[in-house]
């Protein structure tokens, strides 16, 4: 019985998501930021086309060093230290360009310059300070080695992701803030000063269309967001405390939109719609990178992930699930040098292989074992040749 029940629900749902689908014509896109792609494309990429060298990191694994995966956040800071966050630890992690642990900055505790739980964290542009954001709405200051406590400031609302948009003002995103979830904080006013975007409340509470990780980016000094959603992408107004597309995925007929969800059902509805709704759309776009050449985006669409490669120069794009060499493109930090992707033992056929690999390489790849700390791959833009 409850088999039969089971499948008139699929059923149920599947109807209800092709009519759903007749409606997705109708969402507007900016035409004057819109890339229209074609989806049905599946284009044959080899690594080469875009990268040159290939490098594997293995990140030092040791007593000190050994964080939970996966992890909160990757940052490349000034092209020589990797930062990684892990909010179950409550600390972040620093490694050296070659993968040499650094240091453990931790500062759990009660007392004045410690916290409880942090949600995210900024190597300041303006200061060059480390900043750390905690869920419960607290700014915490140290200078950049995380060893000099400077000063808290209190937000007073909860920050789950945040960034310095100006030396004054920092944007936070608060996924359970009712109305809109984006806020900017004034420093020296100690306020929220203003607010924007915001999908219904039910996204957040109760399905995974939302961010995973940050939705911030920074792109030569301008501050970016994307939504998860659909892909979409914006620069974000330091004037006007607003958001501006900057880029916009035209899917046509596989352009998803939240308001397509109807908001009173219970997560299992949801949950069944990311299984038997996904082939009528794209959606999950959890990764978005950008530098001088690309922008590179990452999704899902029809039980496959896939990548957009688009060229900022040429205005052309690549679409493919994975490079004809067997893994796939995981853009998880930019720079105009190299595109870096970072994942544990478990998971690294995914983003490498040896036979792209020189000898170096190869033996570092061979040497990792399934209990060892996370590996990063540096692949090298063509470009900067």
């Amino acid at each position: 019985m409850r088999s039969s029940q089971y499948f008139i629900l699929v059923l149920l749902l599947l109807v209800q998501f092709a009519c759903q689908q007749q409606t997705t014509n109708t969402i507007k896109k900016d035409q004057n930021v819109a890339v229209v792609i074609d989806l049905e494309r599946n284009d044959k990429v080899s690594v080469y086309d875009i990268f040159s060298e290939i490098e594997v990191v293995p990140l030092e694994t040791n007593k000190e060093s050994a964080f939970h995966y996966p992890f909160d956040k990757f940052v490349v800071h000034d092209n020589k230290f990797y930062y990684v966050l892990d909010s179950k630890d409550g600390s972040i992690f620093v490694f050296s360009e070659n993968g040499i642990f650094v240091k453990k900055i931790n500062k759990k505790g009660g007392g004045p310059g410690e916290y409880f739980a942090i949600s995210d964290f900024d190597i300041n542009r303006f200061t060059n300070n480390l900043e750390i954001f905690t869920s419960v709405g607290k700014l915490i200051i140290y200078d950049f080695a995380g060893e000099n406590y400077i000063e808290t400031i209190p937000i007073n609302t909860i920050v789950h992701y945040a960034i310095n948009l100006t030396k004054d003002i920092v944007v936070c995103f608060n996924n359970v803030r009712s109305n809109n979830k984006m806020f900017f904080f004034s420093r020296s006013r100690r306020e929220i000063v203003a607010d924007c975007f915001s999908h219904p409340d039910f996204i957040y509470t109760k399905t995974a269309f939302h961010h995973s990780a940050t939705p911030f980016y920074v792109y030569n000094d301008t501050v970016c967001f994307y939504d998860a959603a659909n892909g979409d992408i914006f620069s974000i107004d330091a004037v006007n405390k607003t958001l501006k597309p900057r880029y916009q995925w035209d899917l046509g007929i596989y352009n998803f939109d939240v308001s397509l969800l109807p908001d009173d059902r219970d997560r299992q509805y949801y949950m069944e719609f990311l299984h038997y709704g996904n082939t009528k759309y794209a959606f999950s776009f959890l990764l978005n990178s950008e530098n001088d050449s690309y922008v590179i985006i990452r999704f899902r669409f029809q039980n496959k992930h896939k990548t957009i490669i688009y060229n900022k120069h040429t205005k052309n794009y690549l679409l493919f699930h994975e490079f004809i060499e067997g893994f796939q493109c995981i853009p998880v930090f930019l720079t105009n040098e190299y595109m870096y992707a970072i994942l544990s033992p478990n998971y690294l056929p995914m983003m490498i292989n040896e036979k792209v690999l020189n000898e170096e390489n190869r033996t570092k790849l061979n040497q990792i074992q399934d209990d060892d700390n996370c590996i990063v791959v540096k692949y090298k833009f063509k470009n900067n040749d």
